[in-house]
C-alpha cells in the first residue's frame, strides 16, 4: 500500500487529523498497524454525558448534552434546550449516536423559540469549577460511577435553573477519546470559508504538533547517576537525560522495540537519552517528561532532587544514533560491496590454482 492510502485510511479509522498521521508514519517507519495501535491505545479522557428533565410543578421540559475534556479539565461543549409546556423538548433519542444526538439539539434550537435565559444559566453552572471538578473527581477517574449521586448532582442543578424543585432527570453518559470526538465533530456553516482559505495555503513541508497534543502517556526511569549525574533541579529544557521505559503495557513496549529501548530475548530494559520535554519543581517533588515521538510522551516523578545521568558532549539521544546508522551503511555501501566481490575474487583464483 502507497504512505498516501495509510494515511487516509488511519484518518478514516482513527480519526486523527493529517499532521499526526504523517508524523506517526514516519516514527514508525510507515508499519501503519503500529500506527493504528498507538492511536487505539489513547486514553479515554473525554466524556460525553446527555440528560432529559421534566420540572414537574411548573411543566418545564429540557434536553442537553455535555462534553467535558477531562485533559484540559474544561468542558469542551454543551448545548441545551429548555421550553414550558412543551414536550417536544424531551424527545431526542438516547439510542442515537452522541453526535447525531448533538445534531438533533442544534438543528431544533434553530428552528424553535426556547427559554434562552435560562439555557445561558445552565451553561454557567455547567462551565463552573464546581461542575468541572465533580465531573472530573466523581466520573472520570471512578471506575465505576455512582448513578444516584450523578442523578442527584444534576437534579439540583437543573432545580437552580428552573426554579422548581420537583425535577426527574434521565442521564446516560460514556467515555471517549480525542479522536472519536474529531470523528464526530459537527461543523457549523460559518467554519466552511475559513477550512477553505486554509485549504488553499501552501502545505506546510515539516508538520509538528502543539504541546497538548500528547496521545500516549508511558512510565519511565531516569538512570541515577549518583557519582557523576546532573541533580534534577539542575536540569533544563531539551538536556538530553538517559531513561529506561517500565511501562510493562503492550503499546509500551512496541514503543521501546521502536526506539531500541528494550532487549527482547534477555528482557533487559535499556537506556536511551532523549531530550527533556518539561520540568516543574513543586513541594512535594520533582516532575519530569521526555517525548519520544509524536504525541508520545515519558513521565516520572521523584520525592528528592536525585542525580541522574545526561548525556555528555558527542554522546547523542536515539534518534540521531539511528540516522548515524542509517548514514554509515549508506556512506559506505560501495566499499563494503567491493570489498566483498574481491574476497570472492581472491577465493575463486585459488579454488582454481587448485
Amino acid at each position: 500500500m502507497s504512505e498516501d492510502y495509510d494515511l487516509l485510511q488511519l484518518q478514516k479509522e482513527t480519526g486523527c487529523d493529517q499532521v499526526l498521521g504523517k508524523l506517526l508514519l514516519k516514527f514508525t517507519a510507515n508499519d501503519y498497524d503500529g500506527a493504528l495501535r498507538i492511536l487505539k491505545s489513547v486514553d479515554k479522557d473525554i466524556i460525553i454525558l446527555r440528560g432529559k428533565f421534566i420540572g414537574q410543578t411548573n411543566k418545564i421540559y429540557g434536553s442537553f448534552i455535555i462534553v467535558y475534556n477531562g485533559k484540559l479539565k474544561e468542558i469542551d461543549r454543551v448545548e441545551i434546550i429548555i421550553k414550558h409546556d412543551d414536550k417536544s423538548a424531551i424527545e431526542f433519542d438516547f439510542e442515537k449516536k452522541w453526535n447525531e444526538y448533538l445534531e438533533d439539539i442544534i438543528l431544533y434550537l434553530k428552528k424553535n423559540i426556547t427559554e434562552v435565559g435560562s439555557q445561558e444559566k445552565f451553561v454557567n453552572l455547567i462551565k463552573s469549577q464546581r461542575t468541572i471538578y465533580f465531573l472530573d473527581s466523581r466520573m472520570l477517574h471512578k471506575k465505576e460511577i455512582n448513578d444516584e449521586e450523578l442523578t442527584n448532582f444534576f437534579k439540583d442543578l437543573i432545580a437552580t435553573v428552573t426554579g422548581d424543585v420537583d425535577v426527574a432527570v434521565k442521564l446516560k453518559y460514556e467515555k471517549t477519546d480525542v479522536f472519536d470526538i474529531s470523528r464526530g465533530k459537527i461543523i457549523d456553516f460559518s467554519d466552511i470559508e475559513m477550512e477553505e482559505e486554509e485549504e488553499t495555503e501552501k502545505e506546510d513541508p515539516t508538520p509538528t504538533l502543539s504541546e497538548n497534543d500528547q496521545i500516549l502517556l508511558i512510565r519511565i526511569e531516569p538512570e541515577l547517576a549518583p557519582m557523576d549525574g546532573t541533580p534534577l533541579s539542575e536540569l533544563q529544557k531539551g538536556d538530553l537525560i538517559g531513561v529506561r521505559i517500565i511501562d510493562e503495557r503492550p503499546i509500551a513496549e512496541y514503543i521501546a522495540g521502536l526506539i531500541q529501548a528494550k532487549n527482547f530475548e534477555t528482557d533487559e530494559l535499556k537506556t536511551v537519552f532523549t531530550s527533556l520535554k518539561d520540568i516543574k519543581l513543586t513541594e512535594g517533588g520533582i516532575f519530569i517528561s521526555v517525548e519520544f515521538g509524536p504525541g508520545i510522551y515519558g513521565q516520572a516523578y521523584f520525592g528528592e532532587d536525585v542525580k541522574i545521568k545526561v548525556a555528555k558532549p558527542g554522546e547523542k539521544d536515539y534518534k540521531k544514533e539511528d540516522q548515524d546508522d542509517e548514514n554509515f551503511f549508506s556512506r559506505y555501501f560501495w566499499y563494503i560491496l567491493g570489498g566483498a566481490l574481491l574476497s570472492i575474487g581472491i577465493l575463486l583464483i585459488f579454488y582454481l590454482v587448485n
